[in-house]
């Protein structure tokens, strides 16, 4: 029954995204935010269901109708080639220069989708010089407000010793338990 009520809330978030994504009318913010907001839960599965090249169509839509969190989103995608983008360093790096002062703010006023976004950028160089120290610190803000993205990634840097990190096993399930936790599902599929 869980399982079932899961997969209706997913498909009726998948629907109401694609219907905001699909709207002739123009995008306001606040709409771009919301198909922004559906696109990330689309990429991690916090929504009940995981569909990154859904959520690739929603970043792009949001970030057409201006939303800065989609355009730096989709600046680390393309420099990871993830979600069909094709790997690009310097598009990657071009795109998250333009938008990182719209994340900056929020990020110091608290908003955790901007603090995994800061960390992010400076682990990957993105749109600001490479300062692992200050990178770990954002995510580590992220996490803690409860971002599950933020606790993943830091579950693979601990793996992996990305970041300057050491690897550690320990601390990478901790962290990878608080992403499962939080409804991630890549890190729900890994503890399981």
């Amino acid at each position: 029954m869980k399982t079932e009520k899961a997969v209706l809330r997913a498909l009726v978030i998948l629907l109401m995204f694609l219907a905001l994504a699909c709207s002739t009318s123009k995008i306001t913010p606040e709409k771009a935010h919301v198909i922004f907001e559906g696109a990330v839960d689309l990429y991690t599965g916090t929504c009940g269901c995981e569909d990154r090249m859904a959520a690739k169509e929603l970043l792009l839509k949001a970030s057409g109708a201006g939303s800065a969190h989609a355009r730096m989103w989709i600046a680390n995608l393309i420099r990871l080639g993830d979600c069909g983008f094709e790997k690009d360093v310097k598009k990657a790096k071009r795109m998250a220069k333009e938008a990182i002062d719209e994340i900056r703010f929020p990020a110091y006023s608290g908003d955790p989708e901007s603090a995994y976004l800061m960390g992010t950028a400076y682990c990957r160089s993105l749109g600001v010089p490479k300062n692992y120290d200050k990178g770990l610190e954002w995510l580590v803000k992220a996490a803690e407000a409860g971002h599950a993205e933020s606790m993943n990634l830091l579950a693979c840097a601990h793996e992996h010793g990305w970041y300057g990190l050491k690897k550690d096993f320990e601390r990478s399930f901790e962290w990878r338990l608080k992403a499962a936790e939080a409804g991630h599902a890549y890190a729900m599929e890994y503890v399981a």
